[in-house]
């Protein structure tokens, strides 16, 4: 970690804490993402909070929005079925990465 100056002085930084900390929200209250989904402006049909570290948190919000993408099974001369998603799952975290990542 020292060598991407997540440790400075033998001292984790901000970064560490957050990216790899049990419970960064002990340091940073506001360290928790909130997901929702907005029929309006005003109208929310769904929310949850994901907590942990930044790793974590992406992690809940890829779970959560995959549960709550629109998945089609196909039976097409296979054993196994093939699966079709409403959306890409990695274009959606390419997205997440994004908001944590400069």
């Amino acid at each position: 970690m020292r060598k991407i100056d997540l440790i400075q002085d033998k001292v984790p930084t901000k970064a560490a804490l957050l990216l790899f900390g049990k419970n960064p929200e002990h340091f940073f209250s506001s360290a928790f993402l909130k997901l929702g989904r907005f029929r309006s402006p005003t109208h929310i049909v769904d929310d949850r909070e994901t907590h942990g570290s930044l790793i974590d948190q992406l992690d809940g919000a890829m779970g959560w929005f995959r549960e709550r993408l629109s998945t089609e099974f196909a039976f097409i001369g296979k054993p196994q079925r093939d699966v079709y998603l409403e959306y890409p799952l990695n274009c959606h975290k390419g997205s997440y990465n994004k908001c944590f990542l400069p």
